[in-house]
């Protein structure tokens, strides 16, 4: 192993906690990207199912 100055360290440990955010981040946005798509996907039935019901009467 070789010795690591303090600035050397405290920098791998920013970038650590950089990927960590950013990866929490992605996380986060395709979460949100589902929900979304699952909402559209829930109003799109509600609405077919309305047109069925409006034809019909």
């Amino acid at each position: 192993d070789e010795y690591l100055t303090a600035k050397e360290h405290q920098l791998l440990l920013d970038e650590d906690a950089l990927r960590e955010t950013l990866e929490e981040e992605a996380r986060a946005e395709k979460e949100w990207k589902e929900g979304i798509r699952q909402e559209q996907a829930h109003d799109e039935l509600l609405r077919s199912e309305f047109e069925v019901k409006s034809d019909s009467e």
